[in-house]
């Protein structure tokens, strides 16, 4: 840069003009290509930086499918305990068998039902337009309807865990449970026979809300993982089209 600006000098002291016109454009044509460079070296950055990001993306949903099916397995547990203990209640069942497996429904609802899933990488790329400008826009239509699925149904599912145990069956002063159990074992009991609570409407409503707000859960949880495994193949084949 030193030399060009001596020339310069020098030509402007002979006043040689085109000498110093062609000394501006190798100047002006230098710039330009350091420009074009950083631009280039920058945009391979980006895209190294977005294929990254979506074989994270790809890491997450899987991570999430699963949650997904760790909590469907429960939530079908609750409900197939609960259709047995439905059935009981129905028929006034007094055998102390029937109270034992209404009391295990109910505790079976007592473990946690709320999931929460990972969306670091999808906070991450969401905040970066230079990034969601590379995608097409069918995925990016994808993966703004899967987020905000994401976030209703996180807040959603988070409700009707709260409401739960707003309604739980477990709040009935019929409920008890014994300490001197096993830890490992159900410590849930019912300390009125089933003749007596089938005529009590206070339980039958809690155990019916309960109950109702689980089959709430599964319900949504079953539509996100729809959503998700949809996401899935349109996530695939994003990453394909970006190399």
């Amino acid at each position: 840069m030193s030399m060009i600006a001596s020339r310069l000098a020098s030509a402007l002291r002979r006043q040689d003009w085109v000498t110093i016109a062609i000394e501006l454009v190798l100047v002006t044509l230098g710039v330009l290509i350091a420009l074009q460079l950083g631009a280039w070296a920058e945009a391979r950055s980006d895209q190294a930086s977005l294929r990254g990001a979506l074989v994270r993306m790809e890491e997450e949903t899987q991570t999430n499918l699963e949650i997904m099916e760790f909590y469907l397995d429960r939530y079908e547990r609750v409900r197939e305990a609960t259709d047995i203990g439905r059935v009981s209640i129905e028929a006034c069942d007094p055998t102390v068998e029937a109270a034992e497996q209404v009391a295990l429904s109910i505790a079976l609802m007592t473990v946690d039902l709320d999931p929460t899933f990972i969306t670091i990488t999808a906070r991450e790329l969401s905040r970066q337009d230079r990034y969601l400008d590379r995608l097409s826009p069918d995925f990016r239509a994808a993966f703004n309807s899967l987020q905000a699925q994401l976030a209703e149904d996180n807040d959603q599912t988070s409700i009707n865990f709260g409401l739960l145990w707003d309604n739980h069956a477990l709040n009935h002063p019929a409920i008890s449970a014994d300490l001197s159990l096993d830890p490992q074992t159900t410590p849930l009991q019912v300390t009125e026979p089933l003749s007596v609570l089938c005529e009590d409407n206070e339980f039958r409503r809690r155990y019916f809300m309960s109950t109702a707000l689980v089959g709430g859960l599964e319900a949504r949880i079953n539509g996100l993982k729809q959503s998700t495994q949809e996401f899935q193949a349109e996530l695939n084949e994003e990453r394909a089209a970006q190399g």
